[in-house]
Parts: structure tokens; C-alpha cells; sequence
């Protein structure tokens, strides 16, 4: 009989003989009846292995056997704390009245070849344990079948652990899985280093001991462990329970003779332990795991560059089959890796014991990668060895195929290697590349206060990775003005420049998916300063430059990134086409949705506000794209449509509220020396998209003079300020203002579609108001004929609901019927200007923030008269006659609201 007796793969023996004997504790004691329960729990306890040392609870363990499947599967190398996990499971179920029929297929064999079935032998011994526990035996030649044995320990309600079973007896774990699936009451558990067919519940992985358990154990021992030291010698020793727990025992020992448990202690501790380890390793293979762990992956062409130990495929097959090592399908084959706990202490013991082989064999695959065009893992073992010149140069030269969307996981594997090698081996621009890749949460950068100025055209530097990164940096910091000169200087003028826009002079030789990269972060700078035309050019450059490239996901990025900016210019029309197009490509990559999450949801959304439907509103913004959107780059278009949302649905102040708090999450606040004011958030800094929709939001409210301030806070020469201006303009009566300023938008043909017909509605106002109803129906038509070509009605829900009902009265019978359903029964909102000089409006947050005058004044390092005087000034203004009411007054008026800033001060 070969030594693969019972394995999957042989064919069964005729039964001949009767099995091995169990052991001696069952053949001895096979007569002896037990009649109480109190006997049986006994008798079982002593089937339990011995215990080696303490038993530690293992609550990942217990938690995994203890949810009653019919078979739960163990599987793991010896000396990884399985046998001893399930043991201290077991004692605590037999303490329970639960009694446990363990068997070890080592000891029963005895490694000798048999002659029966495995089945055979399993019900054999089954037989033998149940007598031994008082069940009696099985009638005489009754079969070994399946049934059979099932039926017998569900009569007997015990739980079969089934120890040791190993490569030799691989056999069982068929026969014990037959079992099982005919079992009632019962249970088994099978402890296996012979991997299983059908995978295991619980492998090396979930028997790796926690930083917590190291903690508890340490605790018993009565030594006090810092949890981050418990978490360390846990993680350099791979979690494995023999080592770990021996570390503690060792640990506690020293703390007794008087040793303190530092850092430095743990690290010899576990050098030692490791030690222990690999010695009852065979050598070829200690060697063979030391060679291998300089790759996180490695397939069979490899192997000649990794190692050199002799018979490689057979040990590497012996690794998989003990679980040590896992097996994936790759492109051109199987693709290997030791699991990353145990990889990770394997490559600090090889990084001590052989450090320049370590780093030579490291750069050796990462060269034979980078021909076969492997640049994440090429990159990820230029990382291990600690040659960060050679992983800088790999990552300038080929940074673009990790992003292109070829190999999803090189972002987050890149991300891991991070967190696991020295900081000395990362080059200086790993980090911001794959920080510019994440989607921008939490506080944004303020960079762009006193940051350098942009380079001339001529002088951009001509390093696409620096370029890209300098571009992302610009953008999140609120330079992005700057961002799209970049792009104009990268990029063809033609393309990218609108009809009013200079061209520019750059680099050209720069590849396709550089140039795509690039354009994709222009675009999304240019959405976020209100200027969805330009954005739309630089998404189609980046799909155009893609698909001449061959990288069709970042196409599909491009596509739906210029559905976006046509959405956001109302060319809805156009937004549809561009959809249509991302969806007959591949996906974008996983990174890009982090960065612009879903663009398809978004374009649905302002789709929906468009409409002007308020239930259809509602729905848009609340839409799980735009929630989503909040941890992305593009957290500017979902507060937009959340804006618009508020506008149109009559419920400004809450949106005002939401908009507020996510400026100053986003960290765009700056201090001021002035006290009684606090911070104020720099409306400069945000995305004038957004700053636009608060103005809107304000004048919702009525509080014209925070809507000013929202406006005086917009690029000067801006669209967008110009529209908000003369929306400004007509609620303070000025009509020739509003008419003035909205009129040279309109014949302005480079201007998106929906500010060109908000212009329009602008000056139908402004004449309607004037009394020139004609000028006003002419105009109104012209906004109307935008409309029904391009399918938004946004443009003019900006107005207030009088005189849209105003301007829908005057407008021809076309015109009328298209606007009449955003006629509205809302009561008008009076719009109200209050002007205080900057001083007043600290001393008016003072009284707000409960101040008496004398505390006003010691705060401001001014008289108590010049307060006095202040104080009736600000009455005066407000009109009231005392404090509390000018509180109030000044609320409504949003006088005391944080974004709130007197037009031409302290900017």
C-alpha cells in the first residue's frame, strides 16, 4: 500500500481485515459500561488529547464551531494552535453536559497502511469510542454505511471531532462529510492539514491569535501588556498560537525577574520564538518560504528567479495542501502567494537572516515583471527590497498603468504594501499618487493661501507624474483656475480652449493615457467653477485620448464625466448621448468611482431638478448617488443639486443648514484675529458652484445682504457671478443693474445653454418689471426655445415664484404652456437688505453671544461709549429699540449666520 493510503484520488481497498485499534485507552476500557451521565462526560474527557500548557480562549473559535453546523472543517498546518483551540471548545461543551467523541485518525492508523475503506475504518472506530463511552456496538456485520454511523451518534448525541487527519488519510474527510449530511442531532468537526475539496470553515487566517487574546493571556500570567505591544507580537509572529503564547509565557517570566515589557523586549521575544519555529521546519522548506516571501504572488515561471531549493513544485504543492499557501487563477496560469499574515514575519526573518539576497532576488523578478509588463507587482517587489530609487523610477515611468483601469487592484494592493513595508522604501511620490486617487474626505487642504504661483506655459515641467500630481494638489487646494491653464498647456488649445479662451502652448509628447489623466482633473476643476462647457471639452478630450490609446475604461471615466458637465449646463440632450456612450464601454476604474462616484446617478439627479417637479425633486436629491457623492471630488454637484432641491421645493432653510456645515467639514474656515467673531468660513476657497447655489438659497430665504456676500465671494468675470448679481439686482429693485449685467450674457455663444437662457429669463424679468412687456414675451420665447431643445426647465425656477407667474402671464400661448406647470401658490418672499459696517456686526455677534457692553468693550480694547454708540447705531439700523429684538431681527435677516460677511471687508 503506497503512502497516499485513502486519498482522494486512489480507489478503495476490498475489506479484509478489521481496522486498527482506536488506542489503548479504547480497547482497554471497550468493556466497561458507563450508565450515568456523569460517567459518560468522564469517558469522554478522557478520549481529549493532553493539553500542552494553559489553554487560552479563543472566542473566534468557539464563536465558528459554535454555530451547529452539521460538519464544520478546521484546516491548518500542525503547531498553529487547531487541535489545542478545538480541544479547549470541547472540554467546555462536555463541562456543559454536551458530551465529545474525539478520535485522532493519527493514532488510530498508527501510520500504518491499512486495508479497509475509509469508511470502513471511520464506523469502526465510532464503534469502538461509543462502547467506550457505554452505547454498546453495532450488531455483528452490520454495514459501514453512512446511515448507519449517523444513526448511531445521533442516538448517542455526541459531537465527532475527528483529529489528524493528514495527506495519508485524506479519505476521511469524504467519509465524515457522508456522515454528516445524514445527521439529526449530532455534529462533527473535522481538525485536517490535508486541504479539503470543498474548502474549510475556519483556516490559518481565522486561527491567527488576536492582539486582544494576546492581551487576556499576558493579563493570566499577571503582566500588564500595552495592547500595542500585544498587537505587535502577535503580528510579527503571524499570529500563530504555539509561538505567540510561548512569547507570553516567556514574557511574563522576565516581567517576574523584574524586566519591563517594552518594545524591545516583545522584538527579541519573538526573534527567538521564530527561531523555535522554522527549526521544526525541514530546511529545504524554511529555505523555500524565505525565498518565496520576497513576492506577494509568484506563479510557476518565478520559481527559478526566487529560489533555488531543490524540488520546488513538490514542496510548493505540500504548502497549498497544508493551507500555507493559496492558489488563485492568474492570466497566464496559477498564481501563488503565502498568506499575509505568516508572509509578512517570513520577509522580516529573510530581510535580518539574508539581506542581500533578499534585495537581489526582489529586484531580479521585479525586472522580469516589468518586461512581461507586470507593473504592480513589479513595483510591489521593487518596495520589499528597499530600493527606493529603482520603485521611483518604475513609478515615473509607469504610473499611467496602474490608474488606466488594466489592473483594478494595483491601487488598494499598492495601498497594503503602504501599511507593511518600512517607510524608508516608499518613494517620496508613492503616497500623493495614490492619495490622489482616493475620493477627498473629510477637512480639504488650504494650500492654496500663499501657495506658488502657476509656472508660465513655457516652463511647465515636463514630468507627467509631477504634472498630474501638481494638478490634483491645485485642485483640492482651490486653485483651480490653475488646474485648467495646466490642462491648456498639456493639451491641443483647440480642444480644450472655449471660443473666448487664449491658446496655450505645452508639452506634446506626452502618451495617450497621461494626457486622458490630466483632462479628467481639468474637467472636474472646471465643474467645480461653474463651468460645465469647458468641462465637457476636457471630459471628451479625456474619452477621445483613451479610445485612440486602447484604455476604453478610462473612456467610459471620460464619457460620464461629460454626461456630468452637460447635465450641469442643462443640455440634457447631450447628457443622454454621452451616457449612452459610457455604457457600450467597460466600466471606469474602481479608483475613479471612489474619486467621481456615480456620474450616471448624479446626471439622473439634476435631471430630476430639471423637471421642476417638486416630488421628482425630492426623489433626485435625495438619491443615494447623491449622498454618496459627499466622500467624492464631486461632493460640489450633490450640494448643488441638494441646493437647487431647496430652492425649488420651498425649503431653503434646511438647505441652507446642509450646505453651511458641509463648507466648513470640508475645512473652509480661516481664523480671525478679531475676537467675539470666530471663524468664518472663506467663501473664496469653495467651489463656485456651490457658493453660487447659496446665494440662490439666501435670496430664497430673503436675506439679500448674505446673498450679496455669497456673490462678492464669486470669480470676478464669472458667469456665474453675473447671473447671481442680477438676481441680486432685480430683489433690490435695480432693474437696470440686473438688465444691464444679463444682457451681455446672452449673446455670449460660449456660455453653456443653461446660463445663456437664465440670461435670457433674466432680462424678460428685468423688462417685464420695467413695463416692456413685449421685450419681456421676446425674451421669454427665446429662453423657452433653449428649453425644449435641450430639455431643462432649471433655468427658470431661479426666479422667485411672483414673477415667474408674472413672466408666465406675459409670455406667448407656446411659452405658456411649457412654464405653466412651475407656476407656484407660494406666498412671495420679501427680499430685505441690511448693510452693517464690519465693526457692527462683531459687536452685534457679541450681544448675540450674550455679552454686556463693559465685556464688549474689554474684548474689543475699546471704551464702554464707543460700544454705546455702536449699539444704537446697530438699533437704528436693524429699527428696534432694544436687544433681545435686534437679536431676532438680525437671525431673520441672517445678519448672524457664519457665511455672512459685509460686502468689501476683510477680504
Amino acid at each position: 500500500m503506497s503512502d497516499a493510503f485513502w486519498s482522494a484520488d486512489e480507489p478503495k481497498a476490498a475489506p479484509s481485515a478489521a481496522p486498527a485499534p482506536m488506542g489503548e485507552a479504547a480497547t482497554t476500557g471497550a468493556a466497561r459500561a458507563a450508565d450515568a451521565p456523569a460517567d459518560v462526560l468522564r469517558q469522554a474527557c478522557a478520549l481529549l488529547p493532553p493539553a500542552r500548557g494553559a489553554l487560552h480562549p479563543r472566542r473566534g473559535v468557539d464563536l465558528a464551531l459554535g454555530t451547529g453546523r452539521a460538519l464544520t472543517t478546521v484546516h491548518a498546518p500542525r503547531g498553529f494552535g487547531a487541535t489545542t483551540a478545538v480541544r479547549a471548545w470541547a472540554r467546555d461543551e462536555i463541562r456543559h453536559g454536551r458530551p465529545v467523541l474525539w478520535l485522532s485518525a493519527r493514532a488510530a492508523t498508527a501510520g500504518r497502511p491499512q486495508r479497509v475503506t475509509a469508511a470502513e475504518g471511520l464506523a469502526a472506530w465510532v464503534d469502538d469510542a461509543l462502547a467506550y463511552l457505554g452505547h454498546g456496538r453495532a450488531t455483528d456485520g452490520a454495514p459501514a454505511a453512512p446511515e448507519a454511523v449517523a444513526d448511531r451518534l445521533d442516538a448517542a448525541g455526541v459531537t465527532l471531532v475527528l483529529d489528524d487527519v493528514g495527506p495519508t488519510t485524506r479519505g476521511l474527510l469524504g467519509a465524515v462529510a457522508g456522515v454528516a449530511d445524514r445527521m439529526g442531532r449530532a455534529r462533527a468537526v473535522v481538525v485536517t492539514t490535508a486541504r479539503p475539496h470543498d474548502g474549510a470553515d475556519l483556516t490559518l487566517d481565522d486561527l491567527a491569535v488576536t492582539a486582544d487574546e494576546v492581551t487576556e493571556a499576558a493579563k493570566a500570567a499577571r503582566t500588564d501588556l500595552d495592547p500595542a505591544l500585544g498587537e505587535l507580537l502577535t503580528d510579527r509572529l503571524a499570529g500563530w498560537a504555539t509561538g505567540v503564547y510561548g512569547a507570553v509565557t516567556t514574557l511574563a517570566g522576565a516581567v517576574a525577574r523584574g524586566e519591563a515589557p517594552t518594545e524591545e523586549l516583545v522584538l527579541s521575544l519573538v526573534r527567538r520564538h521564530r527561531v523555535r519555529a522554522l527549526q521544526d521546519v525541514p530546511r529545504d522548506v524554511t529555505e523555500l518560504l524565505l525565498d518565496l516571501s520576497v513576492a506577494d504572488e509568484f506563479d510557476v515561471p518565478d520559481l527559478a528567479l526566487l529560489t533555488s531549493v531543490p524540488r520546488t513544485r513538490v514542496h510548493l504543492d505540500r504548502l497549498h495542501d497544508m493551507g500555507v499557501v493559496v492558489r488563485t487563477t492568474g492570466r497566464s496560469g496559477p498564481l501563488y502567494a503565502i498568506r499575509p499574515r505568516l508572509r509578512q514575519a517570513l520577509v522580516d526573518v529573510a530581510r535580518h537572516r539574508h539581506p542581500a539576497r533578499f534585495r537581489a532576488r526582489a529586484l531580479g523578478v521585479a525586472a522580469e515583471r516589468l518586461e512581461r509588463g507586470e507593473t504592480r507587482r513589479a513595483l510591489l517587489l521593487e518596495l520589499e527590497s528597499g530600493d527606493t530609487m529603482q520603485a521611483g523610477r518604475t513609478l515615473s515611468r509607469s504610473w499611467t498603468t496602474l490608474l488606466d483601469g488594466g489592473d483594478d487592484a494595483a491601487v488598494e494592493a499598492l495601498w497594503s504594501a503602504v501599511g507593511t513595508v518600512p517607510r524608508t522604501h516608499l518613494p517620496p511620490r508613492l503616497v500623493p499618487l495614490l492619495a490622489a486617487v482616493r475620493g477627498a474626505r473629510g477637512t480639504r487642504t488650504d494650500r492654496a493661501v500663499g501657495a506658488s504661483p502657476l509656472p508660465a506655459a513655457g516652463t511647465l515641467p515636463d514630468d507627467d507624474l509631477g504634472t498630474f500630481l501638481d494638478a490634483v494638489s491645485r485642485r483640492r487646494s482651490g486653485r483651480r483656475e490653475d488646474v485648467v491653464a495646466i490642462a491648456q498647456a498639456w493639451l491641443a488649445p483647440a480642444v480644450v480652449a472655449g471660443p473666448s479662451e487664449p491658446p496655450a502652448d505645452g508639452p506634446t509628447c506626452a502618451g495617450p493615457a497621461t494626457l486622458a489623466l490630466l483632462a479628467l482633473q481639468a474637467s472636474l476643476a472646471a465643474i467645480e467653477l461653474g463651468r460645465p462647457g469647458t468641462a465637457s471639452r476636457l471630459a471628451q478630450r479625456a474619452h477621445q485620448e483613451s479610445v485612440a490609446g486602447g484604455h476604453l475604461r478610462l473612456a467610459s471615466a471620460g464619457a460620464g464625466l461629460a454626461a456630468l458637465a452637460e447635465a450641469l449646463g442643462d443640455d440634457l440632450r447631450e447628457a443622454r448621448a454621452w451616457l449612452h456612450e459610457a455604457s457600450t464601454l467597460p466600466g471606469p476604474p474602481r479608483w475613479w468611482r471612489t474619486v467621481a462616484g456615480d456620474t450616471a446617478g448624479l446626471v439622473a439627479a439634476l435631471e430630476a431638478v430639471a423637471a421642476g417637479d417638486p416630488e421628482r425633486v425630492r426623489r433626485g436629491a435625495s438619491s443615494e448617488a447623491v449622498e454618496q457623492s459627499a466622500g467624492t471630488d464631486l461632493w460640489a454637484v450633490g450640494l448643488y443639486v441638494e441646493a437647487a432641491a431647496g430652492v425649488l421645493c420651498a425649503q431653503p432653510e434646511p438647505a441652507v443648514d446642509h450646505v453651511r456645515s458641509s463648507l466648513v467639514r470640508h475645512g473652509l474656515v480661516r481664523g480671525t484675529t478679531d475676537r467675539g467673531r470666530g471663524d468664518a468660513p472663506a467663501l473664496e476657497l469653495a467651489p463656485p458652484l456651490v457658493t453660487v447655489a447659496l446665494g440662490r438659497l439666501y435670496l430664497a430665504l430673503g436675506r439679500g445682504t448674505t446673498a450679496a456676500a455669497a456673490e462678492a465671494a464669486l470669480p470676478d468675470a464669472s458667469a456665474l457671478r453675473t447671473l447671481l448679481a442680477a438676481h441680486v439686482a432685480i430683489a433690490r429693485d435695480d432693474d437696470e443693474s440686473a438688465l444691464h449685467a444679463a444682457a451681455t450674457l446672452t449673446t455670449d455663444d460660449g456660455l453653456p445653454v443653461g446660463q445663456r437662457a437664465e440670461a435670457h429669463v433674466v432680462v424678460a424679468e428685468a423688462l417685464h418689471r420695467a413695463g416692456d412687456r413685449e421685450g419681456a414675451r421676446s425674451e421669454l420665447a427665446r429662453a423657452a426655445s433653449f428649453a425644449r431643445r435641450h430639455g431643462s426647465l432649471l433655468p427658470f425656477l431661479w426666479s422667485s415664484p411672483s414673477s415667474l407667474d408674472s413672466l408666465v402671464e406675459a409670455a406667448d400661448d407656446a411659452t405658456r404652456e411649457l412654464l405653466a406647470p412651475l407656476r407656484s401658490a407660494a406666498a412671495p418672499t420679501e427680499v430685505r437688505f441690511v448693510h452693517l459696517p464690519e465693526r457692527q456686526l462683531l459687536v452685534l455677534q457679541a450681544l448675540a453671544d450674550g455679552l454686556t457692553g463693559p465685556e464688549i468693550a474689554r474684548a474689543f480694547f475699546v471704551s464702554r461709549n464707543t460700544v454705546k454708540t455702536q449699539v444704537r447705531e446697530i438699533y437704528r439700523r436693524l429699527g428696534v429699540h432694544d436687544k433681545a429684538t435686534a437679536v431676532r431681527r438680525a437671525r431673520d435677516l441672517g445678519l448672524l449666520d457664519p457665511l455672512n460677511r459685509a460686502p468689501g471687508q476683510d477680504r
